[in-house]
């Protein structure tokens, strides 16, 4: 029985799967220099952690999420975005009373939506994120938008960060009352979406791609206009933080996001393709004010959080003019010429893999050195351990260094520290690649 996958999820293998571990590996390396340490949350939840309100206007809530009844009739979620989950941790487990504030978490991990289907979006799909939990700061919130700026440039990907700043309190229920004066007369010109955004949160029809709804929204008021003067003055000095720190940004007065809870700094990471075609968000951010209250925290307590798009991401990172494919980084590759040879190479082999920690593959069925070769240079193996019948008498190997093509005998047993040495002066010479090994002092 042929068993197709579920429309709007894929596979990653191969190179794929490389270049998207070597992403997560170097992201969580830029969120360790920040301090930010890993969290783990279930990829289930109560529906409610997201439905929170049924004002709550965006798609993800009202049309996206992945609900179902559990055998105890109790309505669950697979999570659709990491934030609500991990600010539900957070209250849950009281982090912000066992530890120092800022609490700053670093995550990745799958997310669910039922979206059409389309290039470079799924509806199961991987992100990356941090979030920042502490009193308000603008040095938190700067913080958090430049380390995910740090992340795209440590893959040598030119990124522009668009931001805005969206009104709290009182300046925000005047937006949202001119946004529905505007709109409104013109409400059946709005595509169907917009049209029960205006009677939920108008703020969400700016997020709209709909061209007939985009040239209503160029006139509509903006946000600036309605900001008091403390949150201009909190807006100016984030844009100097920004400017400080020598990162490309525009300010865009349309940008809202597409999760309610945000308010004041957001933000989206935007990427050029090397044709100069705007290839769009690969992610972005905020901060929300009162998610952590929502959920049974501390009000004196913000947060403030950027995710990334692993699979749009990886598209850039593959296409831009940088990259180049992840080494598989197999060390050593062994090649059984004759049956006999068969059971030395596989001891040999792990015993180099389970003592020393090296990289080994071992082909499993007997080869000619012409094809063995082939294969090795194949699976990007940096040498070939050589076994065959004339080899196993006199009790030697042969190992060729694949690059310079250079070959020479080793006595079987002095086999296990030659193989270590060179592996060493291989590294060496990678300057400074990350390999992965587990050697042993």
């Amino acid at each position: 029985m042929k068993v197709n996958p579920v429309k709007g999820v894929h596979d990653i293998f191969d190179k794929d799967a490389l270049d998207l571990k070597r992403i997560e590996t170097i992201a969580a390396m830029v969120a360790n220099n920040y301090g930010y340490s890993p969290i783990v949350i279930p990829t289930i939840e109560q529906t409610a952690l997201f439905a929170r309100d049924i004002k709550d206007s965006s798609d993800m809530v009202t049309k996206e999420m992945y609900t179902f009844l559990d055998k105890g009739n109790r309505s669950l979620s697979l999570r659709p975005e990491f934030t609500a989950g991990i600010i539900r941790a957070i209250v849950h487990n009281k982090l912000y009373a066992l530890d120092d504030l800022p609490l700053r978490l670093f995550y990745e991990g799958s997310c669910f939506r039922y979206e059409r289907p389309q290039a470079g979006r799924y509806r199961e799909f991987h992100q990356l994120g941090v979030e920042l939990v502490d009193e308000p700061s603008i040095y938190n919130d700067v913080e958090v938008l430049l380390l995910g700026y740090r992340i795209i440039t440590a893959l040598e990907i030119p990124c522009l960060v668009k931001i805005n700043y969206l009104p709290k309190k009182e300046s925000r229920e005047n937006y949202l009352n001119a946004l529905r004066d505007y709109f409104a007369p013109q409400a059946d010109k709005l595509c169907e979406d917009c049209q029960r955004r205006l009677s939920t949160n108008p703020l969400r029809i700016l997020d709209c791609k709909v061209s007939d709804c985009q040239k209503i929204i160029a006139n509509a008021p903006k946000i600036n206009d309605y900001l008091s003067l403390e949150e201009i003055s909190e807006f100016n000095k984030i844009q100097s933080l920004i400017k400080e720190s020598e990162v490309d940004f525009t300010c865009d007065s349309t940008l809202v996001r597409g999760l309610d809870y945000y308010s004041g700094l957001v933000f989206e990471y935007h990427i050029d393709s090397s044709s100069g075609d705007l290839v769009g968000a690969v992610g972005g951010g905020g901060r929300y004010d009162k998610l952590i209250e929502e959920l049974g925290g501390p009000a004196n307590l913000v947060g403030i959080g950027f995710s990334l798009g692993l699979e749009r991401l990886l598209y850039v990172y593959q296409n831009s003019d940088n990259y180049e494919e992840s080494d598989k980084h197999i060390a050593f590759y062994f090649i059984s010429m004759d049956e006999k040879a068969l059971p030395i190479a596989f001891y040999t082999a792990e015993l180099i893999r389970s003592e020393i920690g090296l990289p080994c593959y071992f082909e499993p069925r007997v080869k000619s050195a012409k094809s063995g070769l082939r294969a090795a240079n194949k699976k990007h193996a940096l040498y070939a351990v050589i076994i065959g019948e004339e080899e196993v008498g006199k009790g030697i190997v042969s190992i060729k260094n694949l690059k310079s093509g250079e070959q020479t005998g080793v006595d079987m047993s002095n086999l296990i520290s030659v193989l270590t040495n060179i592996f060493d002066e291989e590294n060496e010479d990678l300057d400074g690649e990350d390999v992965p090994q587990t050697k042993k002092s």
